[in-house]
């Protein structure tokens, strides 16, 4: 018995020992964005930064401590190789270490940031030294839902006059064109929807017109667009809601768990709540800054707006024009080039509204 009991006490003394010569990579993010994403427009990811967090829970101080930060493309193409500087952690401290090359997105595609740790001396449990983040680059799509569903918001009782939405970040200069819900098939037909933009203050800077629900509009995304765009500050926050007034009812759907304080709802906008499931909220975005380099812009235009199986690109240059066709899941539905005053045939697109984009600038364009 006593032979056990020794063996007993020298296993948990090597385990004790072991943990206390751990140094634990805990945490990391970008930067400067504290919400994840499920789909980002390009403009916004680029010039990111990212963190790391350490924790030593050892007997001695670790040195010789730095992050690598890899950055891989859906091809599973290294896009990004960057070092962190190196720091001591001191024994039973945390601490937290930068990566400050910037990551600029290249393209539309989804990234995974793998930050691995390393250090002078051999760690003791190597499974805790890593951390991954994804992210899902896109045209102009802004969307913090992850498309599941969770439920509708028909929690907010028999009022329908009301506003819910969600805060967005946003690092960079660039336009909030337009935005859209998922409407649930259980909202009213006739009900009145809208959007509105707000500053961080919770100050009204954008709004959209009046759409009244059809029954095409049930369980389908509806969008709707800000007349001028709003440009945005960098650094700041922005809260995108969609509004319902009037007697019928708005249900929209809602998706993953919102951290506090970043999901809102407001009755006849007055009083501000905090609501704990993620509406689908999402922004369209159009980019207005040179972050992706520099590159000619032509001045077109097209018409007729709304348009019904041709539409006609024009240009004052006769420079060809390469364009693509967007819905706004981001789809790209068609591409090509024409030179100015060609026809495009848009027979294939079904009533709605879509994108046009040639370079980076992208122009509404409504089917009817």
């Amino acid at each position: 018995m006593k032979k056990l009991i020794l063996a007993l006490v020298i296993i948990v003394l090597a385990y004790s020992n072991k943990a206390a010569d751990d140094l634990a990579l805990t945490d990391a993010f970008i930067k400067d964005y504290f919400l994840s994403y499920y789909k980002m427009p390009i403009p916004q990811a680029q010039g990111l930064t990212c963190k790391a967090y350490l924790d030593n829970i050892g007997s001695y101080d670790h040195t010789g401590v730095y992050v690598n930060l890899k950055v891989i493309n859906s091809s599973n193409d290294t896009v990004y190789d960057n070092n962190s500087p190196v720091i001591t952690v001191v024994s039973g401290t945390t601490d937290s270490i930068e990566i400050s090359t910037p990551f600029n997105a290249p393209a539309v595609d989804t990234y995974t940031f793998l930050f691995v740790m390393y250090q002078d001396s051999v760690d003791a449990i190597p499974g805790n030294n890593t951390a991954t983040q994804s992210i899902q680059v896109t045209e102009f799509l802004y969307q913090r839902d992850d498309g599941s569903y969770s439920g509708t918001n028909g929690w907010i009782g028999s009022t329908s006059n009301y506003e819910l939405g969600n805060i967005y970040e946003f690092l960079n200069v660039c336009q909030i064109t337009s935005a859209s819900v998922v409407v649930d098939s259980s909202t009213e037909i006739g009900a009145q929807i809208f959007f509105s933009m707000y500053d961080y203050d919770l100050f009204p800077v954008a709004s959209t017109p009046t759409h009244f629900i059809d029954s095409d509009d049930l369980g389908d995304t509806v969008t709707l667009f800000f007349s001028p765009p709003l440009v945005t500050d960098p650094l700041s926050y922005y809260v995108g809601m969609v509004g319902n007034t009037g007697t019928k009812q708005l249900k929209v759907q809602m998706a993953q768990y919102s951290p506090d304080f970043t999901s809102l709802y407001t009755p006849d906008q007055i009083d501000w709540f905090y609501v704990n499931s993620t509406p689908t909220v999402r922004l369209g975005i159009n980019q207005t800054s040179t972050s992706l380099g520099e590159s000619e812009e032509l001045d077109w235009s097209f018409y007729p707006n709304p348009a019904q199986g041709v539409i006609r690109l024009t240009s004052p240059t006769d420079q060809k024009m390469n364009y693509r066709i967007f819905d706004f899941t981001g789809r790209i539905l068609q591409a090509g080039a024409v030179m100015k005053f060609e026809n495009v045939d848009i027979s294939n697109l079904k009533s709605g509204s879509y994108l046009i984009q040639i370079g980076h600038t992208s122009k509404t364009m409504i089917v009817y």
